[in-house]
């Protein structure tokens, strides 16, 4: 039974992400100075560790190997440009989030719409946002407003294409 299990998940998975990975360095300045301003109110916060740009969410079960090979067609040669710095309302936890959202480019919604010709996915509420989650705080926690002291936001270069399984650990990488 238990070797069944694991053959099955193996071969599908359900409730998966897509995403672009992005190296932390891009962060650290932006993160130390997020972390005061959080310190400074006195919440509890945690950091994302893989961040990452999600290209798609796929609630969906579907085959391992079918994600890999569209995951393997996606280039990284892409780069996000800064729009802003936000919070987000958790959708699947109910915490928020510290965000940078990035313009969006025709490129990123070409490769947003062949995964979503592919697979069924999740829409955000007024269609697609680009962003990186940076830090999770309790939901209602904090204004957006908070963060308006924090001016300088970094442009990113993608540097790999990241399968996640429904427990958010990456299960695929493919760097440049």
């Amino acid at each position: 039974m238990r070797f069944e299990t694991y053959l099955n998940e193996t071969k599908n998975m359900e409730k998966t992400m897509i995403g672009f990975g992005v190296d932390n360095n891009y962060f650290i300045l932006l993160a130390s100075k997020i972390k005061e301003i959080l310190d400074k109110k006195g919440l509890s916060y945690e950091e994302v560790k893989e961040k990452h740009v999600t290209i798609a969410q796929i609630p969906g079960k579907y085959p391992k190997d079918n994600l890999i090979r569209d995951i393997n067609k996606i280039k990284t040669n892409v780069t996000f440009k800064p729009k802003s710095l936000g919070i987000f309302k958790g959708i699947m936890v109910d915490n928020d989030f510290i965000v940078i959202e990035y313009s969006s480019s025709d490129k990123y919604k070409s490769i947003f719409n062949y995964i979503a010709s592919k697979y069924n996915v999740r829409m955000f509420p007024g269609g697609i946002r680009i962003h990186i989650s940076l830090f999770k705080i309790p939901r209602n926690s904090m204004e957006a407003s908070e963060l308006e002291s924090i001016k300088k936001l970094p442009k990113i270069q993608a540097s790999s294409v990241e399968l996640f399984n429904n427990k958010f650990a990456i299960e695929y990488k493919k760097e440049k």
